[in-house]
């Protein structure tokens, strides 16, 4: 029989950070590793950022895989293990193919048996950071305008980017007892937010100052961190911003376009409260 994933006695039910990509994922990980004692984790120096979190997808990934030993130990050194994906909520897909195999039982009934906050950010900022996140790996990308990346394939066939993004809101806000969290509100109603994560943890924040951890936006720096320090501020996967700048969709988005992306994506723009033209972010009361 497979022993339990959690070994440690004093365990605190682990915590997973759902969301598509570009989403504030890492964000909110560094948030909670900055504000809840329980969280606090460490890996040695030199060791990539996510031994200090478990990404799900690495568990059965063909090219970064994470061998069991090693998946074990990061969850069992905090008392409260913090799990990060990109898989749709029924983890039968993920955002690119080579990381798409479900983790095993063991690690979905870790899943099942914690806490789920599921990161919303509006749609056209996560498709202008995502652009520019791909572009700097697949060249079919880099080669698409913004509006055609809006409408590329996803890499399993069943629709394109925009509708897999709903698709993965949809389901992931379907689930039992997951939390929703919204990006620009933990950007800019960062103390609310953290009530909200208190509230749902039934642990107090530690109060450190600034509530939120830096922006680390050169490589060079991540570089350097991973490198001096066990535990950096910052997981955060930084774009290469002057290669591939970021879309201004306001910019580059003509009405029509403006208008079809409204006519998809509606139910969840209002849902949300994300506007297209005028006011981009509404009062959302969660």
């Amino acid at each position: 029989m497979t022993e339990p994933v959690l070994s440690r006695r004093n365990a605190d039910k682990p915590v997973l950070i759902a969301s598509h990509p570009r989403s504030g994922t890492h964000l909110v990980i560094d948030l909670l590793r900055r504000q809840f004692s329980s969280t606090r984790n460490w890996r040695w120096w030199g060791l990539p950022l996510d031994h200090l979190y478990l990404n799900l997808e690495r568990l059965e990934s063909r090219n970064r895989h994470f061998p069991e030993a090693l998946a074990r130990r990061i969850v069992n050194r905090p008392r409260r293990a913090i799990l990060k994906t990109h898989f749709q909520a029924d983890f039968a897909a993920s955002w690119v193919e080579e990381e798409s195999r479900a983790p095993a039982r063991p690690w979905l009934d870790l899943v099942d048996g914690g806490q789920t906050f599921y990161i919303v950010r509006h749609p056209l900022d996560v498709m202008a950071s995502y652009h520019q996140f791909m572009a700097g790996f697949d060249a079919d990308v880099a080669r698409l305008s913004f509006a055609d990346f809006l409408t590329s394939p996803h890499w399993s066939g069943e629709t394109d980017r925009l509708g897999w993004w709903r698709a993965h809101v949809e389901g992931w806000e379907a689930r039992p007892s997951v939390k929703v969290l919204r990006y620009e509100d933990i950007v800019k109603r960062t103390d609310a937010t953290l009530s909200r994560i208190e509230e749902t943890l039934g642990e107090k924040r530690t109060g450190r100052t600034p509530l939120l951890p830096p922006k680390i936006t050169s490589i060079t720096r991540t570089r350097l961190d991973r490198l001096t320090r066990l535990s950096p501020d910052s997981t955060g996967i930084v774009a290469d911003r002057e290669a591939f700048p970021a879309a201004r969709w306001q910019e580059v988005l003509d009405q029509a376009a403006l208008d079809a992306v409204a006519t998809r994506l509606s139910p969840l723009l209002d849902r949300f409260g994300y506007g297209l033209t005028g006011e981009k972010v509404r009062p959302w009361p969660a």
